[in-house]
């Protein structure tokens, strides 16, 4: 099959954070499974005159590769709804989206989107949920996962790097949470957009993960609001499963 994927080559559209989980792990995984994959950018805004011009770029992309499957991964609405149906009108691909963080945009986004796509995935029960009560009935359950073919044996605490290690971008708490760790005398080395350390490389991530005795990770996205009360929105993100399985090359 040819399959179209729809979302960033870097994080946030930003080349400076460094590749995006997606094109990392879902291009590679789809040719793996024998698939043609195509690719098209949907958050790097500079590639195009506005957001009209990128909606008619996939458009035109669309009628003239005609791919069998349109795999989107998206932030919100930078792909209108009314180009996906138009999609849905004009050609005969299947539309499948990847919900990243449904535990606080099910009700900003994936509730208005999940109507214009055949599949939508997300990775919240609670989202399930939800969708079951208002009669969406093309949500899946799925999660995510750590790439078999970056993984490698454990090393042994001694000859590890890292004490403690931290890969994310600073925002929210994190930066507080940090220096609380630091007052009980942990330092974390911390490696992300917007710590002194700044970005890796994507292959980077996974060393170093093993050359680190603890991994942290943090599953708070700040607060949002759920039936009317501000809570906090707590996720699961491939961090999760790379931390645990991914220990690097050998």
């Amino acid at each position: 099959m040819t399959v179209l994927c729809v979302f960033g080559q870097h994080n946030y559209g930003d080349p400076e954070r460094g590749l995006g989980y997606e094109y990392l792990n879902f291009i590679p995984a789809l040719k793996n499974l024998g698939h043609e994959v195509l690719f098209f950018e949907s958050l790097d805004k500079l590639k195009y005159a506005d957001y009209a011009d990128m909606n008619r770029q996939l458009l035109q992309m669309v009628e003239t590769e005609k791919p069998d499957v349109i795999f989107c991964v998206l932030m919100t609405y930078e792909i209108w709804l009314e180009t996906l149906q138009l999609i849905r009108e004009g050609s005969n691909a299947a539309l499948i989206h990847w919900a990243t963080d449904d535990s606080w945009k099910y009700e900003q986004a994936s509730c208005f989107l999940a109507p214009m796509f055949d599949l939508h995935v997300t990775t919240y029960p609670s989202a399930m949920e939800k969708a079951e009560k208002e009669g969406l009935d093309n949500f899946v359950l799925s999660q995510w996962a750590a790439d078999t073919s970056r993984m490698a044996p454990p090393i042994p605490a001694e000859q590890c790097r890292y004490p403690v290690s931290f890969v994310g971008s600073t925002y929210g708490n994190r930066q507080q949470w940090m220096d609380d760790l630091k007052q009980r005398g942990i330092e974390v080395e911390t490696f992300g957009y917007g710590w002194p350390n700044g970005p890796v490389a994507a292959k980077d991530i996974a060393g170093i993960l093993r050359e680190s005795r603890i991994r942290l990770n943090f599953v708070d996205s700040g607060m949002v609001i759920v039936y009317g009360k501000p809570v906090r929105s707590r996720q699961i993100k491939a961090r999760v499963f790379e931390a645990r399985g991914e220990c690097g090359r050998a």
